[in-house]
């Protein structure tokens, strides 16, 4: 892989629209290491390889604020930190899809009360 990327070409390899790299870099979550002369991003193997693991921990239902820090500490203490911090994390996630799942359990039962019973409710004329 070429070290010296356009962010089209970033975008294709790492599957995410351009947009959403751009947001990434304003909030903070990720900041190219380079421009060229023209101010346009470069993007190094690193580069991709973070972008990555962004898309990743995002794909796992995980907050942008929480992707940020483990972004943070793997670029600034070593990815073992970063493990270990979202290894941490990951009970309260746990926590969180099962009310989620919860939530939509009642919600299914809901929705299939009222269709047995839609002729009940609903006269028919």
């Amino acid at each position: 892989m070429d070290n010296k990327l356009t962010i089209g070409q970033a975008a294709k390899i790492v599957g995410l629209p351009t947009k959403t790299i751009r947001y990434y870099e304003e909030v903070g979550i990720f900041k190219p290491l380079k421009r060229e002369n023209n101010q346009y991003r470069v993007f190094s193997d690193e580069d991709i390889r973070r972008l990555k693991l962004i898309s990743e921990i995002k794909s796992l239902g995980i907050p942008l604020k929480e992707i940020k820090e483990i972004v943070k500490r793997c670029t600034e203490k070593g990815c073992k930190d970063a493990q270990t911090y979202a290894e941490t994390q990951l009970p309260e996630y746990i926590s969180s899809i099962d009310k989620k799942i919860e939530e939509l359990e009642g919600l299914k039962q809901q929705l299939i009360h009222i269709k047995d019973n839609f002729k009940k409710v609903v006269p028919n004329k």
